[in-house]
């Protein structure tokens, strides 16, 4: 005769709504509590058994379709590397016909051609892309930088400028490469930045030049200021520096930019910060913002004397040098000696002259 207090044994298929051995008592003493919990216990194993049944059907699986994406891969990578070997021998043929017009002897070409550059992202140019695209961003943007096209008409040609601040961007995206692992991973970097501003100023003989790099020197703002006189011929250097407070910053304790990197952006703020950009130790040539020579890129600007200056501003606020350098330039009296709109026009006659159209790009 069974008694009241044991626990019948239930297959775990099989889900009874009543049982002959619950009875009032067993009810009483808690006996019917204990057989359910006994029945989701079995149930809970019967399917952890089934799901471990399955396991080496999963991996049956992943196993194939990795041999599956091997080729796949493959496939993929050897289509990528044909894709940039033939853009950039596109490139390389696209530069050597545009190069022609970059040797230009006149000056007012030469301005028409820079401004139509900072203006045309697809126009082929012999600048380096990362510091064109400062001044396209600007020049593109709603609020249009137009300091930017005045510094140009009077000559001072902009080479590279970042306003600061705090800023966060994706400097990767998913894609596939040619080499192992095949795959690039989104990367987002989040930095803060002291702004400063690269910028040329042919004929360093001319006495308005000068009192024009001298007035940037003593700025009423305090920005750092450092210059580099290259002479033409074997372009002899001759540096220069603001007097404190417009001191240059140098050393470790100044870096240009510090932020920090990660695969998922909302861990930014967890991940310790590092130097993306060190303080630059003097002046930079004019190669520096060139894709190669300056005397066979550029000759018009390797055979003058040339002076290269750097404004930079010593905290991480952002600021817009170009309107500073603006200002300087208009209170020592330099006039708009190269107007743009004239500028452009021989500019895009000299093109026409050649053979090539920014619209057919």
């Amino acid at each position: 005769m069974a008694s009241p207090f044991t626990l019948p044994f239930i297959p775990p298929d099989e889900t009874p709504i009543t049982h002959p051995d619950i009875t009032l008592a067993s009810i009483r003493t808690g006996t019917a509590t204990s057989t359910a919990a006994t029945t989701a216990f079995a149930r809970a194993i019967d399917r952890l058994h089934r799901f471990h049944s399955w396991i080496p059907h999963l991996a049956t699986i992943l196993h194939t379709l990795l041999y599956l994406a091997m080729p796949i891969f493959y496939l993929l990578t050897q289509r990528r590397r044909h894709d940039i070997a033939t853009d950039e021998a596109t490139e390389r043929e696209t530069q050597q016909e545009w190069a022609s017009a970059w040797h230009t002897k006149d000056w007012t070409t030469l301005y028409g051609l820079l401004a139509l550059a900072q203006e045309n992202e697809p126009m082929p140019t012999p600048w380096a892309p990362r510091y064109l695209r400062s001044m396209q961003q600007r020049l593109q943007a709603p609020r249009r930088r137009w300091a930017l096209r005045e510094l140009l008409e009077k000559g001072i040609i902009p080479l590279y400028i970042q306003d600061g601040g705090v800023c966060t961007r994706q400097t990767a995206s998913w894609g596939v490469r040619p080499t192992f692992p095949f795959v690039t991973l989104p990367r987002y970097r989040q930095t803060k930045s002291r702004a400063y501003f690269d910028f040329a100023v042919p004929h360093y003989e001319e006495e308005l030049v000068r009192q024009f790099v001298m007035l940037l020197c003593r700025n009423e703002a305090g920005h750092g200021v450092e210059y580099c006189r290259f002479d033409p011929g074997p372009k002899l250097r001759r540096p220069g520096k603001g007097k404190p407070p417009c001191a240059p910053y140098k050393g470790p304790g100044f870096p240009l930019s510090v932020g920090a990197e990660a695969v998922v952006e909302s861990l930014l703020p967890f991940c310790p910060d590092k130097v993306v950009e060190r303080a630059h130790e003097g002046c930079c040539p004019l190669e520096w913002y060139l894709k190669g020579d300056a005397a066979e890129t550029i000759p018009l600007l390797h055979y003058v004397s040339l002076c290269i200056v750097r404004v930079e501003s010593g905290h991480w606020g952002h600021v817009e040098l170009d309107n500073c350098v603006l200002n300087c330039a208009q209170d020592v009296g330099m006039e708009d000696l190269w107007p743009l709109h004239k500028a452009q026009r021989r500019a895009t006659r000299e093109l026409e002259r050649l053979g090539l159209a920014i619209d057919q790009l």
